[in-house]
């Protein structure tokens, strides 16, 4: 289990980087290998930025994390969608979950199956149990620790929800 765990953190994390690269590509015609040695060295230097504390990174990145919500929020809200439709489908229905229509090669299922595994990534949840363990409590102490796993799971679904919304306004 622990093995296949590793294996999808590395498959989810090889997607973001080339991701990011295609990103870099589009945005500022950077060639693409040149613009994976950027991703990967923003992602070393973030680790290296640890250094001056874990909730100073903890801040950045939920900047940044914002600011990628407030774009996609702008950009659907310029596109003028049917509101009434928007919500509609945020509602699970027999349609998500039907063999058909073939789209690309992809049914219904399979692309509501692919949403939840992007929010639901296996290295969010080792996120979420490392940022716990930075928590500074007693471990003799049934209360402090039943405090810290509860802040862990409203930290973890907060964070989960907020990801799916982004998902769901990138879709």
């Amino acid at each position: 289990l622990w093995i296949m765990t590793e294996l999808a953190i590395m498959a989810t994390d090889i997607a973001e980087v080339i991701g990011a690269a295609i990103a870099l590509y589009l945005l500022f015609h950077i060639p693409l290998v040149i613009a994976v040695f950027i991703t990967v060295f923003d992602v070393l230097l973030l680790l290296l930025l640890t250094k001056i504390g874990f909730r100073k990174i903890e801040a950045i990145v939920v900047a940044l994390i914002l600011v990628i919500l407030f774009v996609f929020v702008y950009q659907v809200a310029l596109s003028d969608p049917n509101w009434s439709g928007v919500i509609v489908g945020l509602v699970p229905s027999a349609k998500a979950f039907a063999t058909s229509p073939h789209i690309g090669g992809q049914t219904p299922l399979t692309g509501s199956l692919g949403i939840i595994g992007a929010t639901v990534m296996p290295h969010n949840l080792y996120l979420h149990s490392a940022i716990s363990q930075t928590r500074k409590i007693d471990h003799n102490d049934e209360e402090d620790v039943a405090r810290t796993v509860r802040f862990s799971s409203w930290d973890s679904n907060i964070q989960l929800t907020a990801a799916f919304f982004v998902n769901a306004l990138l879709l």
